[in-house]
């Protein structure tokens, strides 16, 4: 069965054999990035795979919120969130500087929770929305545990 057009009268268009550009394509709002980015690759093979997202389109990482939030938290200070992100740079300064002696690893944190962390290709990490209110209670009692170390390693005796 051949496919219905809305005007018959009116040919189907079509680029130029020897035309190189490439037809905008807007994914629909309620499909992931790597769906629609699979699905153009099967529609249309001959225009190849997208190298990078349209700007003002941001794909998800195939890197995990979860996963990057209990690294930075158990070992932020030695850079395993950012070997995780693929960062390889910012983490060996991470690592030699311990963290940045505490404070980098609480930014990072910070950075993590606010959803401002991405992976190498610029991408924000997946499953955010699932896991924020689990890290927020891990945070604060990181937060908690910290203080409570300090009051009873300074003022107990």
């Amino acid at each position: 069965m051949e496919p219905q057009h809305e005007n018959p009268s009116q040919p189907e268009k079509s680029l130029p054999e020897n035309s190189t550009s490439i037809p905008s394509i807007t994914p629909p709002p309620y499909m992931p990035s790597s769906q629609f980015q699979s699905a153009q690759a099967q529609v249309a093979p001959q225009y190849g795979t997208m190298s990078s997202p349209a700007p003002g389109f941001q794909t998800d990482s195939n890197k995990s919120y979860l996963t990057t939030f209990m690294l930075s938290l158990f070992l932020g200070w030695v850079g395993a969130d950012r070997f995780y992100l693929g960062k390889i740079g910012t983490a060996i300064l991470k690592l030699i500087t311990i963290g940045g002696y505490g404070i980098w690893t609480l930014i990072d944190l910070i950075l993590i929770m606010t959803n401002d962390t991405t992976d190498i290709q610029g991408n924000k990490l997946r499953d955010r929305e699932k896991y924020l209110k689990l890290s927020l209670i891990m945070f604060g009692a990181y937060i908690l545990g910290t203080f409570i170390s300090i009051f009873l390693t300074f003022f107990v005796r």
